[in-house]
């Protein structure tokens, strides 16, 4: 009879990842979510229309004018934001749809001190009026210095959908996903 340990091994260390794997795929690690999967918070959550692909929009339905919805994200730990590693920030990239300079996006990264005070501190904002308006879907990002200390805090996103008084029925506000890893400042 053949011993099979050797092959048992190898096959451990490929399950591991120390035989083969890339150093590069550390860096490219981050976490990610569909627009559809946040949890309303704040205004109604009858205000959003969910498709399959992922995407979320305001329904157009919802009267135009001055009001903001909300919705949040939880940020969990994945390997790409709470490793050791030389990046000094985080950049978050978010694919969303804003078709006026009567409406916006404002997506924030937010911390809780779990562990001691309780405060939270905005960490990172992204805002859509910052940025051209299209009819259709696009990727835009932000990036702040800091780490994440999944330890002793907790994270979200919070997006608000935003229109001011002078918002048309024909503003179009959407998101269809987010990345948020670490990287340079």
């Amino acid at each position: 009879m053949r011993t099979r340990w050797p092959y048992a091994l190898l096959t451990l260390l490929l399950a591991w990842g120390v035989v083969g794997a890339d150093p590069a795929d550390a860096q490219i690690r981050a976490w990610t979510a569909h627009g559809w999967i946040g949890a309303s918070h704040i205004g109604n959550p009858g205000f959003f229309t969910f498709f399959t692909n992922g995407k979320i929009e305001l329904k157009p339905t919802v009267s135009p004018g001055p009001g903001t919805s909300t919705l949040r994200y939880n940020v969990v730990a994945v390997d790409g934001l709470y490793e050791p590693t030389t990046a000094t920030g985080f950049r978050l990239v978010v694919r969303y749809k804003d078709t006026s300079p009567d409406a916006k996006i404002v997506v924030k990264l937010i911390e809780t001190d779990i562990a001691f005070t309780g405060t939270e501190t905005v960490k990172l904002t992204f805002d859509s009026s910052t940025k051209p308006d299209s009819p259709n879907y696009q990727s835009q990002q932000a990036s702040a210095c800091g780490a994440f200390i999944f330890q002793t805090k907790a994270y979200r996103l919070e997006v608000a959908f935003t229109q001011t008084p002078s918002a048309t029925s024909a503003a179009k506000l959407g998101v269809h996903g987010f990345i948020l890893h670490r990287a340079n400042c």
